[in-house]
């Protein structure tokens, strides 16, 4: 399991309104920013939801999914979110794994023992 955390970050003189994603993967920062604008035009672009409405949430977890993309990471999969202090805690999967830990699970070893 890999955790990945997203926050805010204010407008300045220079840089709109973004949102950064970041997680640390074999003692590596990788990261990636998008602008307000640019998650809300990619959600109008897919036509994401009917509505057009966005929530905090969803425009955070589209940040995480391309940072996802970005490092390659497609066999990963976001299994659960909370909101912490100025933004988002996204708990990720990776699906190769999944499969070990139900069936290291059915034969009652533990996740410190699967390898």
């Amino acid at each position: 399991m890999q955790a990945i955390l997203t926050k805010w970050i204010p407008s300045t003189d220079t840089k709109p309104f973004r949102i950064k994603a970041w997680t640390e993967h074999l003692n590596r920062l990788c990261s990636l920013t998008l602008s307000l604008a640019e998650v809300d035009q990619a959600f109008r672009c897919l036509n994401h939801r009917s509505s057009g409405h966005l929530t905090n949430q969803q425009r955070h977890q589209y940040v995480v999914e391309k940072l996802l993309l970005k490092n390659g990471w497609d066999h990963v999969g976001i299994v659960g979110s909370g909101e912490i202090l100025k933004g988002f805690a996204f708990i990720c999967i990776n699906a190769y794994d999944s499969q070990s830990t139900i069936e290291s699970s059915e034969h009652g070893i533990t996740s410190n023992e699967v390898k």
